[in-house]
């Protein structure tokens, strides 16, 4: 069987807030289609440079639709919403594109949109008292986290000397909220009280009311640092490192990550007491498995396999020198017939 593909078309530009590229707006291609408009793609824009692109398009009329949470916390969000040509649907611009056409200059300024009347609030404490400093963020529960990436939150609050925290703003949605405090001292966990991501722990938010009592209670975390290095004995600065907890419904998740400094050091704090494995390597080694990756100790098994020496973290426990070695391959593996 013989197929041909036509070339497609491109449309590309830039999404920006108040003259400054928009850092986290999500798109959404629309395309005329029997007398009316229906959505056909949807991306993210570049988070430096607010810039996005749509390729592999057919001929035909399309509007493209840009929406953002810009944050200001703890004090608000604004919820910022665009079209292609207009500040609304009735005001946009049609996009007319030929066949394997390039449209580059499609750029939307985008200002404030509806007002969500939504509201989340909670207190955190550790062992009863309140503790402040602590970021209570939101996360899409099909969009992050589980179980390979936990990715920034879609907005979040610190809370307050009181312990107590409130994030306005938002329309009727679910949401997964985790407590991470900020001084690395206590263990981050999801709300209720679980370490790792379950989609049972969706908390319903309401876009007419303030969803109460979100509340936790975070007990004390132990910590993991060390250093990346090469054979030669140099510093790998920018890195990704990746704290895995041993669980029982997958064999190991993502439970925190950090990026090596200047010197090739990282430092994983507020862990959850559990077993944990420790491996370097650019986050989509972790979310494909495609790419180089490390972890402290060797294990003589498949790639796919390879987590490492297991390292044991209790509450309040300081584990030091858990280095890294970054290829190249330490060991051969040969057949079996010549080891």
């Amino acid at each position: 069987m013989n197929v041909s593909l036509d070339v497609g078309g491109q449309i590309t530009g830039r999404v920006s807030v108040w003259g400054q590229p928009a850092p986290n707006a999500q798109l959404y291609l629309h395309k005329a289609e029997n007398g009316g408009w229906f959505p056909v793609s949807y991306t993210s824009v570049d988070p430096f440079t607010g810039s996005y692109a749509f390729r592999g398009l057919p001929a035909g009329r399309y509007r493209v639709q840009a929406s953002a949470f810009i944050l200001y916390p703890p004090i608000s969000t604004y919820y910022l919403y665009g079209m292609y040509g207009g500040d609304n649907w009735g005001t946009a611009t049609d996009i007319k594109l030929a066949a394997a056409e390039t449209r580059s200059d499609i750029d939307i300024a985008m200002s404030q949109g509806p007002h969500f009347d939504g509201a989340i609030s909670g207190k955190v404490t550790a062992n009863g008292k309140p503790l402040a400093n602590v970021q209570v963020g939101l996360y899409n529960p099909y969009g992050c986290c589980y179980p390979f990436v936990i990715g920034p939150p879609q907005t979040y609050a610190v809370t307050d000397a009181d312990g107590r925290y409130r994030i306005e703003g938002l329309t009727l949605s679910g949401f997964l909220v985790r407590f991470r405090d900020l001084s690395g001292i206590h263990a981050s966990l999801y709300y209720p009280n679980q370490p790792t991501v379950d989609y049972g722990q969706t908390v319903i938010i309401s876009d007419t009311a303030t969803t109460t009592d979100i509340d936790i209670d975070l007990p004390i975390g132990g910590s993991i640092q060390g250093q990346l290095y090469q054979a030669d004995g140099k510093a790998l600065k920018g890195i990704p490192v990746i704290a895995a907890l041993e669980t029982s419904s997958y064999p190991n998740v993502i439970y925190d990550e950090t990026v090596t400094g200047d010197d090739g050091s990282y430092q994983l704090t507020g862990l959850y007491p559990g077993t944990y494995y420790i491996c370097a390597g650019a986050y989509e080694v972790f979310i494909y498995g495609n790419g180089q990756r490390e972890c402290y100790g060797e294990c003589d098994v498949p790639w796919y396999n390879d987590w490492g020496q297991a390292i044991t973290v209790q509450a309040s426990s300081a584990i030091e020198n858990i280095d890294i070695l970054w290829g190249p391959d330490h060991y051969i593996r040969l057949p079996i017939i010549a080891r």
